[in-house]
């Protein structure tokens, strides 16, 4: 083979090298120490093909004319040099890159080490410091223990926080305490509320023995306002003894405000004695109606007793008056005054305490219906007195057009605008004389008239004619109509034309 021949498989050649390459380092990367050894092997067998003297004597015998030994040597040994030398750096470089990764592991669980012995010194802020610094180089089971010691730091955090709001808590119940003592019950409640309010404690034990002496104190001190006649300060105090929170033992602070409640009530229901012997009846109901809203009552059934009288001769007052004024309502409808039987009605239910609201309800809107029908009625009336009225207006209007017609008919003579007034007419032997009125809206060139004659059998033996020319709009024409001197009794009008 000649070096021309060589030569042009170029391209083949390098992606035969390339793929070599790149085989070659992934080969590398897992088998970093066998590829070392195989990079070796071939850098020797490379340089020994090229170089070693008895190889060349053995390729000297075989001189050839077409390629000369030493331009095999270099074709074959070089490429084969160059291949061992290359995985001779990878392998070196995965092997060096291996031992950079256990320092960096053995490093990592040092720190992890030095972590967890921060936290058996309960130095926390320590131990998270060096968590952080290891994130970005731990691997996957790395992190996991780095987690852990995390959580093991939160954990003493928490633990560490939650002994100092107990040890709060219970400060602040010696606080309260010593207000207890000094009668200053209002600021001992203030450092129950604030203890209890304390986030992450949980030994509230102490703030629940503060609460009982507050309550015991409460209670005290409302027994003896009690004893002095000073019943509302006593009812104060019991209700703030009863609402302390978390407090066990407030049976007898219960007990002294349901008594101190009952005298309350008996008070009232004295006073609404007092007020119905008065005869005010609204007061006495008004004082009964607070007796009957203290909860903490359990002796209220003379108070429920009076209030139930009061309210039924309300209610019986009460509903005469609705009575009364339903009647008087009634009366209205019946005159047919619904607006007065309305206005009464809704009179009658805005009366208090009376028990006849549905009724009077039901009245209105049975009013309110009889209201709008009569309404109807009225309506239906007009319209029919309007329509009798409108025909008898035709009815007239009819009757004059008629009249206006017969009288037209007895006293004129019409034909198509030419209008003959039948009182001008007279008869003479020789002439009929009378007048004619042109009603067009235009002059006439031409008109004439003509009458037929009579004699006393009523047999025609004449006839009699005038015409005229140019006759005007509106224009009026005394015409005379020659007989020719013809003999007769009657005559009437025959023709009347014009153009």
């Amino acid at each position: 083979m000649t070096l021309r021949q060589l030569t042009s498989h170029w391209k083949i050649i390098l992606v035969a090298v390339l793929i070599a390459i790149i085989a070659t380092m992934f080969f590398a990367s897992y088998y970093p120490w066998l590829a070392m050894l195989i990079g070796l092997a071939m850098l020797s067998g490379g340089i020994a093909y090229a170089a070693w003297p008895p190889i060349s004597e053995k390729i000297a015998s075989l001189r050839s004319t077409v390629c000369p030994p030493l331009q095999i040597r270099l074709y074959v040994g070089a490429p084969i040099v160059v291949y061992g030398l290359v995985l001779l750096a990878i392998a070196q470089s995965q092997i060096r890159a291996g031992w950079r990764t256990a320092d960096i592991h053995a490093e990592i669980a040092r720190e992890i080490e030095n972590a967890n012995s921060a936290l058996e010194r309960e130095r926390v802020d320590e131990a998270l410091k060096i968590c952080s610094q290891l994130d970005s180089k731990a691997d996957v089971d790395e992190k996991s223990k780095i987690t852990a010691v995390r959580a093991r730091a939160q954990a003493i955090e928490t633990a560490h926080r939650t002994k100092a709001a107990n040890n709060k808590v219970i400060q602040l119940v010696s606080d309260g305490q010593i207000h207890v003592i000094k009668r200053e019950l209002d600021d001992a409640q203030s450092s129950l509320e604030a203890a209890l309010s304390v986030p992450m404690a949980s030994e509230f034990e102490p703030a629940t023995k503060l609460a009982n002496q507050i309550v015991a104190a409460r209670t005290k001190v409302a027994g003896d306002l009690l004893g002095g006649g000073e019943l509302a300060k006593a009812k104060v105090q019991a209700q703030l003894a009863v609402g302390v929170s978390r407090a066990t033992e407030t049976a007898e602070a219960k007990q002294l405000l349901t008594d101190i409640c009952n005298r309350e009530v008996a008070q009232l229901v004295v006073s609404a004695r007092e007020s119905l012997a008065k005869k005010n009846r609204d007061e006495a109901a008004t004082t009964l109606e607070r007796a009957l809203a203290i909860r903490e009552a359990t002796e209220t059934e003379e108070a429920q007793k009076m209030f139930a009288g009061i309210r039924d001769a309300r209610e019986a007052e009460a509903n005469a008056k609705v009575a009364t004024l339903m009647a008087e309502a009634q009366q209205s409808l019946d005159g047919k005054s619904f607006a007065d039987a309305l206005k009464t009605l809704n009179a009658a239910l805005a009366i208090p305490h009376s028990t006849q609201g549905v009724q009077v309800t039901a009245a209105i809107q049975s009013a309110q219906r009889q209201q709008l029908a009569e309404k109807d009625r009225a309506i239906a009336l007009a319209k029919a007195e309007e329509t009798r009225r409108a025909a008898a207006a035709e009815r007239a209007q009819k009757d004059q057009a008629a009249a206006e017609t017969a009288r037209k008919a007895e006293e004129e003579y019409e034909q198509n605008g030419l209008v003959m007034l039948r009182k001008t007419l007279k008869g003479k032997q020789d002439e009929i004389t009378g007048t004619v009125v042109n009603r067009r809206n235009r002059e006439l060139r031409y008109a004439q008239i003509s009458f037929k004659l009579f004699d006393e059998s009523g047999a025609q033996v004449g006839t009699a004619l005038a015409n005229i020319n140019g006759l005007e709009a509106g224009g009026k024409w005394n015409f005379k109509a020659t007989t020719f001197l013809q003999k007769y009794s009657t005559f009437k009008i025959h023709e009347l034309t014009g153009f």
